[in-house]
């Protein structure tokens, strides 16, 4: 609120909001028939296999082979997020946001087949991780602020070094986040 603003800047910021999703959309797509059959499908897969009576020899081979097809999407999902957000070394804004959609696709792949491991293991592996995808949510904001600064004709020197400010500080508690979450054990290998 104490920073200096401008009208050319909220109107650019206002232009920019109009290419965000519509959150109308968004919600009525999470409750479309569609989404929720998908849902209530993968539902009903998992409810059945815990209704399942381990004392059938195929059906132990069964529960077998999805956890072993489990551990290998995991261990894949892990390997590309190493690549993608390797643990040493400090990352630019531009190499973090470039990687938010292998974190995003990681993070689901934890979701859909997380469950067939300890809770708490799945918890405790999986938070550094979420405070990353959030930090990288709040660097979107940032950038975007920032490339609507660049295009100001008179640029707001106090809100031009905030945003600066921001944007260390920021990255520096993503590596430090990349690397606490990059040293957990997976949860899976256990």
């Amino acid at each position: 609120k104490k920073l200096e603003y401008s009208k050319q800047l909220i109107g650019q910021l206002k232009l920019e909001k109009r290419r965000v999703p519509d959150s109308a959309l968004i919600v009525e797509l999470l409750h479309s028939a569609r989404f929720n059959q998908l849902q209530m499908t993968l539902l009903r897969n998992r409810l059945s296999l815990d209704n399942i009576k381990v004392t059938d020899l195929a059906l132990k081979e069964q529960k077998a082979n999805l956890t072993s097809f489990a551990i290998n999407k995991l261990d894949d999902s892990l390997y590309q997020l190493g690549n993608a957000l390797p643990k040493h070394g400090s990352l630019t804004t531009k190499q973090y946001l470039a990687e938010r959609e292998v974190l995003n696709n990681c993070l689901l792949a934890g979701v859909w087949l997380g469950r067939l491991f300890d809770h708490e293991d799945r918890i405790i592996f999986k938070q550094p991780w979420l405070d990353i995808k959030q930090g990288l949510n709040e660097l979107q904001t940032l950038w975007v602020l920032q490339l609507q600064l660049e295009l100001l004709d008179e640029k707001p020197k106090k809100l031009m070094n905030w945003q600066k400010d921001k944007v260390e500080s920021l990255l520096s508690a993503l590596d430090k986040s990349r690397e606490m979450a990059m040293s957990n054990q997976p949860y899976w290998r256990d």
